[in-house]
């Protein structure tokens, strides 16, 4: 499925690139972008599923929810409908999921005074996407410093093209502990989702051959996470969430 959808997007960016040509607008801009996301489950799931008939005698027990923070870079393309509305798309490498921390009480650092600080086992849900959203902006306001503000919204289709797990714990005891990651496959995960998304961009020097910009959005995916509800008495069915906060320069 993705040669699909990376072709589609090729042809796209084609015929918009050459019907801009016959339009008295600003040219179709090409840009390119990176930012991190900070992404999570709406339920907890697998051996964190505190619902299930042997959470309360497992290791796991205590496990908060947390946020996988990770990355995400592509390029985006910008058409001029008139002075207000703009359609865009973009081609995303984008990284989601979901993490919990478990608390080691055998474990602890310290920090540039000699203080405790609390050492946490982390277990990650990697859950990496090629993404492809398709925005509708409209332009709010115009600053003094020559910002531009964009408010947009519209969906993000994406192909499942990485799915793993990162445990990362502690092995030993007090301050002489060591960190160690074990890797494994994450199974039951949905090839394809699609996210309705809401933002704000903020971009400088608009009509120059060169604009940053810095954007913020929200995601939210439709389909279930998981291709199954439970896996060995474990839920699986969950949502995700993910807040984005890129930047780029625009050509």
């Amino acid at each position: 499925m993705k040669r699909p959808l990376l072709l589609l997007s090729a042809i796209f960016i084609s015929c918009i690139t050459v019907k801009a040509q016959y339009i008295d607008q600003p040219r179709v801009r090409i840009g390119l972008k990176a930012g991190l996301n900070l992404s999570g489950f709406t339920r907890d799931v697998g051996v964190f599923d505190q619902h299930s008939a042997t959470y309360d005698n497992s290791p796991y027990v205590g496990a908060q929810n947390f946020i996988r923070l990770t990355c995400l870079f592509g390029i985006t393309v910008d058409y001029p409908i008139n002075n207000k509305l703009s359609f865009a798309t973009e081609l995303l490498y984008n990284g989601r999921g979901g993490a919990y921390q478990i608390e080691n009480p055998n474990v602890y650092d310290t920090d540039e005074y000699g203080n405790a600080i609390t050492a946490y086992d982390r277990y990650n849900f990697q859950i990496d996407y090629v993404e492809a959203p398709l925005l509708l902006q409209y332009k709010i306001s115009v600053g003094q410093d020559n910002s531009t503000y964009f408010l947009y919204g519209g969906i993000a289709p994406a192909i499942l093209v990485k799915s793993r797990t990162n445990y990362n714990y502690y092995t030993g005891d007090a301050a002489d502990a060591s960190s160690t990651t074990k890797k494994g496959i994450l199974y039951n995960v949905n090839g394809f989702n699609i996210s309705p998304i809401a933002g704000l961009k903020i971009a400088w020097n608009h009509d120059a051959p060169r604009m940053p910009f810095l954007d913020i959005r929200m995601e939210y995916a439709t389909l279930p996470v998981f291709n199954r509800t439970e896996s060995n008495g474990y839920n699986l069915r969950t949502g995700m969430w993910t807040l984005a906060i890129g930047g780029g320069l625009r050509f």
